[in-house]
Parts: structure tokens; C-alpha cells; sequence
């Protein structure tokens, strides 16, 4: 489960060990320190002090408010043999983080995990390492260490504070939260490692216990994922191919949950696949909002007004989405799956999951000078014209830049003597 040391002699692992214990030591509470430690028990092989080590983190980090790495404890608990432990630490992450805990205040943030304290000063680096090489010696120190850290966690569950609400996981009940915990799987991965690439079946939908990971397309870095952070939901539950490529930065833990212990769970817990369903949808829309030329304009509070409006459309091979000749009454976000864009027998473009098309037509309230129809199962998101009418209210300004490009591509259309090759960005769909 946990990253592999690079140093493969025991006493380097040992000498790691000591200096990861001495630092918990000194910081109970620092759930970094104590991921270290249990990381580093688990690659001396000593199952069982790695298993309290876990069980330690797994209060701790439930009282820090830090699910994802509290959630990954409890099952690595289960994959070292301590089934009773892992059940109990699910359990009691379920009863802290579900709907209905009155323990989870919504305007509380889930904050980053603090940097380890330094135990020792630099100059004792070269004799401490000499001091502590020694397998067993680094054992007992450890074993101290962590008695101390579950001492803290157990102090933290009395006062029983106030814990973040974590994205998703708040939406669900107890019984569905148990049942997502279920079907998890601890996997480590170390820096340059792929998780995921572009062009792959989707399997799995993953979550962040530990690290960092980029995101990237065509070699761009689109972004950073840390703690916390799920990501490949939405290909997963659209049975889409991925997009982009999710690769580690920093050695990371993972909680997996693949598509068949998805579907397990989902079936004892029916509101599971509603609640996924339903955070995938607002994610993309956040997503497009943000990014979108049209919706970046609008303020966050705006676009959290206009997401509920957007509806699922699922098209199947061959199905029309919009038709050339007849005006488009909505604007759709394809989730997943892809679209041609065609004028009779040519090819004008193939648009896939992100793109946005029948803006134009929507608002140019004018026929569509293509068809577009589904390439393979494609799943839409769209807004209908009551819901860009409100926008017009509140924001006329925005349809008056559309409207100077819907003037600017005509113009382009009838440049005189000179035959128009229609762009993919033409099209008014």
C-alpha cells in the first residue's frame, strides 16, 4: 500500500523510521508525521505495529478533519488483517462525516494538512541517524509514538468538535457512506507514475488520501489535485473514455473504487449513484462555467443561481441533436461521448466531452446551419431559453458580445470575390 523506500538497506529504513517517530514524538497531532510513520513500519514488514500505526491515523485524521486520509487508514486496517478495526474505523467515519451528523458545520473548511514538525536541529542529522539504525530500537520508538498520537486522537473524539463538510461525502446518509467505504482500495503511487491516461476505458473513480497529482491534456498541465480531491467520476458514470492524463507529483495515497464495487454498493444503497450522479453534474457544470468565454463572465454567485437549470440528455449512435434549418431552443454541454458537426455530406467537426454547441442558434434565435448528431452514446447537458432569457436580464451586456460575433462571422461569410471555407468555429449551431 504505502510508496516504497528508494533505500533498500534495513538500517536506512530503520534510521528513516527513527527520525519519522522522533518527529510524532514531538507533535502528537501531526497526522503527516504519523503517516510517515505508519508508512514506514509498513516497509519493515511489521504488519502488525504498521496496523496500530493505521488505526492511530485513522482517529486522528478524523478529528482533524481530514476524510480522505482517515478513510484510507480505515481500509489499509482491513488489508493488514484487522477487519474488526478497518469496520469500526468505517463506521465511525460514517457516523462523523454523513448527512444528518450533527457534527459537520457547512461553513467549516477542510484545511491542508500542516507541514511535519522537525524533531531535531540540522546539525544533529549525521548522529542521529548513526543513534538509530537499528531495526528494533527504531520499533520501540515508534511503538511510544504512536501510543502517544491514538492518546491525542482519543482526547480529540471525546470533545467530539465541529468537522468540515466534505463535497459529496456530506450529501450521503450513513448507510451509503458505510457502503462507498466498502468497496475502496487502497493503492499507493510514486512521483512520474500514471493514474490515468487519455483514451482509456474509464474504470474506477479515485480519491486523494495523500499527495498531489497533475492533470494534463496534449502535454498542457490544466491543473493540480491535492488531498481530498476526487476525480474520474464523471467519465465513469457517463461510460466515457478519459480525457485527460492524471499523473503523481508527489508519492500519493489513492482510495480506488472501481466501477463493479460501485455498482455493488449502489445496489444495497440506491441514493449512492443519485448523489454521484448528481456531484458529477454540478462539477462538469462548474467547470464549463468557469472556462466558458459566455458563463466566465457571470459571478460565482450567478452560476451557482443558473447550474440547476441545466437537464441530462443521453443521445444514442445516430440520434440529432440539433438539425440544420430549425432553430435550436437549448445549449448543450456534452459530459461525455462526441458529436459531427456536418452540412449534408461534409464533414464540418467533431466536437467532444466539454465542448459547448446551439448557443448561437439560442441566442442568434435563427435556424442552425448544421446537423449535429451523436457519434457514439453521448450524454448532454443543456440550458433551455428561459434560463438565457434570465441571463439577459440580469446581464445584457454578455448576449451583446455574442451578437457582435454572430456580426462579425457574417461579414466573414460575405467577403466579396473570395469563397468562405466554413471554420468549425463558424458554425452556428
Amino acid at each position: 500500500m504505502a510508496p516504497s523506500s528508494s533505500a533498500s538497506d534495513p538500517k536506512s529504513q530503520a534510521g528513516k523510521l527513527a527520525r519519522e517517530a522522533e518527529t510524532l514524538a514531538a507533535a502528537p497531532s501531526d497526522t503527516v508525521a504519523l503517516a510517515r510513520v505508519a508508512a514506514a513500519i509498513e516497509e519493515l514488514g511489521n504488519r502488525s505495529l504498521a496496523a496500530r500505526a493505521f488505526d492511530a491515523l485513522a482517529a486522528s485524521a478524523r478529528e482533524d478533519g481530514q476524510f480522505a486520509l482517515a478513510a484510507f487508514a480505515a481500509v489499509a486496517l482491513i488489508h493488514l488483517g484487522d477487519e474488526k478495526g478497518g469496520r469500526a474505523a468505517n463506521a465511525a467515519l460514517a457516523e462523523a462525516y454523513a448527512q444528518g451528523s450533527k457534527r459537520v458545520d457547512n461553513k467549516r473548511r477542510t484545511r491542508p494538512p500542516a507541514p511535519p514538525a522537525r524533531a531535531s536541529k540540522e546539525g544533529d542529522a549525521d548522529a542521529e541517524a548513526a543513534a538509530t539504525d537499528d531495526p528494533q530500537v527504531a520499533m520501540k520508538a515508534a511503538s511510544a509514538a504512536i501510543d502517544e498520537a491514538a492518546a491525542h486522537a482519543a482526547l480529540q473524539t471525546k470533545k467530539a468538535g465541529p468537522l468540515p463538510a466534505v463535497p459529496l461525502i456530506a450529501a450521503l446518509d450513513a448507510a451509503s457512506l458505510g457502503e462507498l467505504l466498502g468497496v475502496m482500495e487502497p493503492i499507493s503511487k510514486k512521483a512520474g507514475e500514471v493514474v490515468v491516461e487519455v483514451g482509456e476505458d474509464a474504470r474506477s473513480l479515485y480519491l486523494i488520501a495523500r499527495g498531489t497529482l497533475a492533470v494534463s491534456r496534449d502535454g498542457q498541465e490544466l491543473g493540480r489535485l491535492g488531498a481530498g480531491a476526487f476525480f474520474g467520476e464523471i467519465a465513469l458514470l457517463s461510460g466515457a473514455r478519459r480525457t485527460a492524463r492524471v499523473a503523481v507529483v508527489d508519492d500519493a495515497w489513492l482510495l480506488e473504487v472501481p466501477h463493479e464495487g460501485l455498482e455493488k454498493a449502489a445496489a444495497k444503497a440506491p441514493a449512492l449513484a443519485d448523489v454521484l450522479a448528481r456531484y458529477a453534474r454540478a462539477r462538469l457544470l462548474a467547470n464549463t462555467m468557469r472556462t466558458s468565454d459566455l458563463f466566465s463572465r457571470l459571478e460565482p454567485a450567478e452560476r451557482e443561481q443558473l447550474m440547476p437549470r441545466f437537464q441530462p440528455h443521453v443521445l444514442a449512435p445516430g440520434d440529432k441533436a440539433l438539425t440544420a434549418g430549425e432553430e435550436g431552443d437549448r445549449l448543450h454541454v456534452i459530459v461525455s461521448g462526441d458529436v459531427e458537426v456536418s452540412q449534408g455530406e461534409r464533414v464540418l467537426a467533431q466536437l467532444g466531452a466539454g465542448a459547448v454547441f446551439g448557443e448561437m442558434s439560442l441566442l442568434g434565435r435563427r435556424p442552425a446551419s448544421a446537423d449535429v448528431v451523436a457519434r457514439t452514446r453521448t450524454v448532454t447537458l443543456s440550458l433551455d431559453r428561459a434560463g438565457f432569457d434570465d441571463i439577459a436580464v440580469k446581464r445584457p451586456e454578455l448576449l451583446a458580445e455574442v451578437y457582435k460575433l454572430l456580426v462579425a462571422r457574417e461579414a466573414e461569410n460575405r467577403k466579396a470575390d473570395q469563397p468562405y471555407e466554413v471554420q468549425p468555429e463558424d458554425i452556428v449551431v
